[in-house]
């Protein structure tokens, strides 16, 4: 049996909560789900996350509202700039995202180790690109990638108990 033959892909032009449905709808009876690394990651074709979910449709749907929420957040912070430089040079992101301003540059990057420990930084850095993307108009392809990205890092923060990196 082939175990990545039910993941699927973030750049398929699929909705957040689309891909978030795919997660749980893929979940087997123990919990696993095989997740694509994400796309500004080394080894894209050929590597996965391997995730032990304990999460069923009502933890899946706390994640849209908590989803939710947040984007409407990121679109009312967005809306007030017209320039990646005027964004990051205010400090209404670095507020939202409870960070100090002087460490801000840190939040430029997802690590490639994604684990249960480091979700919060990622989940920061992940909002920050999407405020980015949406103040420069970038197409709503790449927007709803990194906002599925999003989804799944809030998904896996609250209901994984084990994240690891598996290769075809």
């Amino acid at each position: 049996m082939n175990r990545f033959k039910e993941a699927f892909n973030v750049n398929d032009n699929l909705l957040p909560i689309e891909c978030l449905n795919l997660m749980l709808k893929n979940t087997n009876k123990r919990g696993v789900v095989y997740v694509p690394k994400w796309p500004y990651e080394r080894f894209l074709e050929t590597c996965f996350y391997k995730l032990v979910m304990h999460w069923d449709n009502e933890c899946k749907n706390k994640i849209i509202e908590e989803y939710n929420k947040i984007y409407i957040d990121i679109l009312d912070i967005a809306k007030q700039f017209d320039s990646i430089d005027k964004l990051y040079d205010s400090d209404i992101l670095s507020s939202y995202l409870g960070i100090n301003k002087n460490n801000y540059d840190k939040y430029d990057y997802v690590d490639e180790i994604i684990d249960v420990n480091n979700m919060d930084y990622i989940i920061k850095a992940i909002i920050k690109r999407v405020c980015a993307l949406i103040v420069i108009n970038a197409s709503i392809q790449l927007i709803n990638t990194e906002a599925s990205i999003l989804i799944q890092a809030l998904a896996i923060k609250k209901y994984a108990s084990k994240v690891s990196t598996v290769y075809r």
